[in-house]
């Protein structure tokens, strides 16, 4: 999972940092914070983000300008913004704001609105462009055991069925919350939530497929399964 931190007071930032990665740890999502302290420095890279707190009141350039730009990288970002001022609630939510909090942020309300934003990206739903019907289906992510590429095509395997699509395989993984996909291979992207069993070099999904761990993602893959059983 990919966080960005985008506030001009740096104390306050470092240790808004800290707790989101206590409150990650604890629930075993492996997530990279990213901390800037001017929303230039976000609007000149081209970074997707899975959530963003950014401060409204950044001098130059307000926080809810690179709301939009964050937006403009990825629709399906979550936005907490964070301030002392009242006044930026309408502009806030014009933009999809998914909490607003006023400094200095309460522990309580800052793990409740993770919690929330954990729930919203379980329930994401991702549209593939289906090979021959000249649509495209919406899909519970959560639904959803694999995405496989084969040659050409690109392999949908979920609870009901799978479907084949000629969309790139990167543009379909990066459709998907990081939180419980994990890229076990460069052909495999996997739902934790459906692995049967796990070794070394190998998973077996709850439909029997046995995909191969790429040797140079074993190491990290164990880690990360023993965060996602832990959490489970």
């Amino acid at each position: 999972m990919r966080i960005l931190i985008c506030d001009d007071d740096e104390d306050f930032a470092v240790r808004l940092k800290n707790d989101i990665e206590e409150y990650m740890r604890s629930a075993g999502v492996d997530a990279r914070i990213d901390t800037v302290f001017s929303p230039e420095d976000s609007l000149c890279a081209s970074e997707k983000y899975d959530l963003a707190f950014l401060d409204i009141e950044l001098g130059g350039v307000n926080g809810l300008a690179l709301a939009r730009a964050l937006k403009e990288r990825s629709e399906r970002i979550i936005l907490f913004f964070v301030t002392a001022f009242g006044r930026y609630h309408d502009d806030a939510m014009d933009v999809r704001a998914f909490r607003f909090f006023e400094k200095p942020i309460d522990p309580e309300r800052l793990r409740a609105g993770l919690d929330r934003a954990m729930e919203y990206l379980d329930e994401t739903h991702i549209d593939v462009y289906v090979t021959g019907t000249g649509r495209s289906d919406r899909i519970a992510a959560n639904d959803i055991l694999y995405i496989k590429r084969e040659n050409r095509r690109v392999l949908v395997k979920t609870k009901t069925g799978a479907l084949f699509s000629t969309e790139p395989f990167e543009a379909i993984c990066e459709k998907l919350p990081q939180m419980y996909f994990y890229l076990i291979h460069r052909s495999f992207l996997i739902n934790l939530h459906y692995v049967e069993t796990y070794s070394y070099d190998e998973v077996r999904m709850d439909d029997g497929a046995i995909l191969s761990v790429a040797s140079r993602r074993q190491a990290d893959f164990r880690r990360r399964w023993i965060e996602y059983l832990k959490k489970r």
